[in-house]
């Protein structure tokens, strides 16, 4: 049947075929430094493709989401509830608690503030050049996260102490009383299991390079002599 709105074209055997042009424009919207949606197991378009500046902008996106969400929680938190004192959700099982944890996770390491502002800040460069390289969308998900988480965290220990980085971590989710924390933590552990899964499954941080088929310089006359 005749299609108007197709795009013709010719494949590798010189038959002609149609092309839906959706597919045409994505296909030709994103040509440089490529990554094949098919590779990633995504069948939104057949030869859909997606360049790596591409992936950074939503890793840097995803980022800075789980700033802003984390950012204004701990506002929120500072704002509505007196510290240490419980506001039950689910029992004692979840509740909030606000509390300002000088260390890191589980409160280690709290005399030591200028050091983890130093680890802080210097995770949050390392996953921000991650970020610029990373070619895959699922590993962009993954580090989209943790750069947001991080970054948060960063800022808390730059910006919120009475001196410049000495801040505290301000927390206020509590697990059964187990462990208190905050939205950029639930980013981190969620991006950490991401990561463990990623890697035992076995999906690659980078799409590898694909070589062109080698063609022939010898001429199909020359050849039949």
């Amino acid at each position: 049947p005749d299609d108007s709105d197709a795009v013709a074209g010719v494949d590798s055997d010189g038959h002609i075929v149609q092309h839906d042009p959706v597919r045409v424009f994505v296909r030709d919207a994103f040509k440089a430094d490529e990554v094949h949606f098919a590779s990633l197991g995504m069948n939104y378009w057949e030869n859909g493709r997606v360049t790596r500046r591409q992936l950074s902008i939503l890793a840097f996106g995803i980022a800075a989401v789980w700033i802003i969400l984390d950012q204004v929680t701990k506002w929120l938190a500072v704002e509505n509830l007196e510290p240490g004192t419980a506001y039950p959700l689910i029992g004692e099982l979840f509740q909030l608690r606000l509390v300002y944890n000088p260390g890191a996770a589980f409160g280690i390491g709290t005399g030591y503030i200028w050091i983890l502002t130093v680890i802080a800040g210097a995770v949050a460069i390392g996953l921000g050049v991650v970020a610029t390289r990373v070619a895959t969308l699922r590993w962009t998900l993954v580090i989209g996260s943790m750069l947001g988480g991080a970054v948060s965290h960063f800022f808390d220990r730059l910006l919120r102490g009475e001196t410049l980085a000495t801040g505290k971590i301000i927390d206020f989710l509590d697990y059964g009383g187990f462990f208190v924390g905050n939205i950029a933590d639930i980013a981190l552990v969620a991006a950490a299991a991401g990561a463990v899964l990623l890697s035992m499954f076995g999906v690659p941080f980078s799409e590898p390079e694909r070589r062109e088929p080698a063609t022939s310089l010898a001429s199909p006359s020359g050849a039949q002599r």
